[in-house]
């Protein structure tokens, strides 16, 4: 088969950006061959037609060929990018930057995997604002987001590199701490919930207190994410209701 019976040369895309050409490119003039030579090769292989063809109109054609696949190649990998990018929002809360419902749902489920692997559970935390609406009601809405910011950041500094902390929705947040055991994961409970106890931020020259209710519950392998959850739920409630204490 011909050359030019294989060839198709793809349009350029629309406002598509020069494309990058590898380091080496800009050496000296042996090299700058050598490396040309080798990348029309390749075009010419992945076309079926090898050698290289000597002949100046079809190395024209694999030229034209290896920049739109160049092209496209680059493309591909915007294209990655961006679902990557749309996979991590649809994962993590857009105010505080701490993983959402759907992610957090991840994290316990891949927490009680770990758990089952190594026979080591660990704690789950739930975390509720007190009286959050009369903080929106009373300062406003910005307000209600810097205190949820700060809610954010201190359960994030509370935590180690492998536990994850979530914002469930509106004033409700957890913590998941893994690879602990009850009776240590319980005392990392108490230290949290003690800073809960004594949060303050200044917003626009005022200064908020604000305080949250939580409840924990332990762990072992044989739990499922939805049942942990809610008994981690459940707890917090009590506890809001003062029908609890922070207990392994």
């Amino acid at each position: 088969m011909s050359l030019h019976a294989t060839v198709t040369i793809l349009p350029p895309a629309q406002n598509s950006q020069p494309i990058p050409l590898p380091a080496a490119w800009g050496e000296e003039q042996p090299r700058l061959d050598y490396h040309i030579e080798r990348w029309l090769s390749e075009t010419a292989r992945l076309m079926g037609a090898t050698p290289l063809p000597t002949d100046e109109s079809k190395r024209s054609d694999v030229l034209r060929l290896a920049l739109a696949l160049a092209e496209a190649e680059q493309i591909i990998k915007k294209q990655q990018a961006e679902i990557e990018r749309l996979e991590m929002l649809s994962l993590n809360d857009d105010l505080t930057g701490l993983f959402n419902w759907r992610g957090f749902n991840r994290q316990v489920s891949a927490g009680l995997a770990e758990a089952q692997r190594t026979g080591i559970g660990g704690v789950l935390i739930y975390a509720d604002i007190d009286d959050f609406k009369k903080i929106n009601d009373t300062y406003g809405h910005s307000a209600g987001n810097a205190v949820l910011c700060e809610i954010a950041r201190l359960l994030s500094h509370k935590v180690r590199q492998h536990d994850s902390v979530g914002r469930l929705g509106g004033d409700e947040f957890a913590a998941l701490l893994t690879r602990t055991s009850a009776t240590q994961g319980f005392r990392r409970v108490r230290d949290i919930a003690q800073a809960l106890e004594q949060v303050s931020i200044v917003h626009d020259g005022i200064a908020i207190s604000v305080t949250a209710s939580v409840g924990a519950v332990a762990f072992s392998p044989d739990d499922s994410p939805e049942a942990l959850l809610e008994r981690a739920d459940r707890r917090m409630y009590d506890r809001k209701r003062g029908r609890s204490r922070i207990a392994a």
